[in-house]
């Protein structure tokens, strides 16, 4: 028990006019070790003063330090567990010097694995459509996505601050969850267009079917006097089908856009994708049908609002991430 420097005086008073330890212990409200304690310290040093506290001998020494920073700025998904034990310290230690040194707990993002062909083909890609005219120009954005009702489970990783999309802090994609059920979307700065579940693993034969009885209507829907519109699609096998392509070709008014293979981060849809996800909490999905519906609200909810607008509208940005990052990552 923490005592004030009256109640300990007054402890030293009371026994002076003689009062007992039991007598000063009910007195004052304390126990009578308490009592005991504070009277032997002014017996020996004539005070009731507080010692000062002894500085903490700390756990490591600099060059242990150093060995901690090291280690988790060479391989940032090292578990402090793994570094604790090395060290012969506890994790909270570890924790303490990366965070000294301005290393933090974070979860990485997640994107594809990029090859030398991958970045160059990014920055190609950057440089040609650097100054399209994304804002005024009908560009249409697709994409497929599978929702999940459990996500991953969470990996953390430690790093420094405006490191995220660093190749060494980035883990590569990755399939899992127990009840799924897949899309595929349109949307252009309109916003969200159409939306229609697919069934199984697709092939060349229904994506062509996708795009002459859902895409094109509901495009027509959208932009009735629209002459041209510029149409994007990822670089999958079945979007590159001879078929697809000989299809799209055959059909003037719509200008494909060569996408550069694994950049879904140049494409807004994926982030529509990710707005969705946000907008629900996995634990209350039971079935795929409170899955489908959530998915659906969801697509829906974004109609009228300015999301797809401001996304679109930064593609230029996303093209000047590219370039700044030599074809690698972007925050996007």
């Amino acid at each position: 028990m923490s005592l004030t420097p009256v109640q300990r005086l007054t402890i030293v008073a009371l026994r002076d006019s003689g009062l007992n330890v039991s007598n000063i212990a009910d007195r004052v409200g304390v126990t009578r070790r308490t009592v005991y304690a504070w009277l032997k310290r002014f017996d020996d040093e004539g005070n009731v003063e507080r010692h000062p506290p002894h500085p903490r001998q700390r756990a490591t020494t600099a060059e242990q330090d150093n060995d901690i920073v090291a280690a988790h700025s060479l391989a940032s998904f090292t578990p402090t567990r793994v570094t604790a034990t090395l060290h012969n310290v506890s994790m909270e230690t570890v924790r303490r010097r990366l965070r000294a040194a301005g290393i933090y707990c974070r979860r990485p993002a997640k994107k594809p694995s990029l090859t030398q062909a991958h970045r160059d083909e990014r920055i190609s890609f950057a440089l040609e459509y650097y100054n399209f005219d994304w804002e005024n120009e009908v560009v249409i954005f697709s994409d497929e996505k599978t929702f999940r009702s459990d996500r991953d489970g969470r990996k953390i990783l430690w790093r420094r601050n405006n490191e995220r999309y660093h190749e060494a802090n980035v883990l590569p994609n990755r399939s899992s969850g127990r009840i799924s059920i897949g899309f595929w979307g349109w949307m252009s700065s309109m916003g969200p267009g159409e939306i229609c579940e697919i069934h199984g693993r697709m092939n060349a034969e229904e994506y062509l079917d996708v795009l002459k009885n859902v895409l094109v209507p509901t495009v027509k829907v959208a932009y009735p006097d629209m002459r041209r519109v510029y149409f994007a699609q990822d670089n999958c096998s079945f979007h590159q089908a001879h078929i697809v392509r000989n299809w799209l070709a055959m059909q003037d008014y719509i200008m494909l856009i060569n996408w550069p293979s694994k950049s879904p981060d140049l494409n807004p849809i994926e982030n529509l994708w990710g707005q969705i996800i946000l907008n629900w909490d996995p634990s209350d999905i039971r079935n795929i049908e409170n899955l489908r519906e959530t998915v659906m609200t969801s697509w829906e909810h974004f109609r009228g609002r300015d999301l797809c607008w401001n996304m679109v509208r930064g593609m230029k940005n996303r093209l000047r991430d590219v370039l700044d990052a030599n074809g690698g990552y972007t925050k996007y």
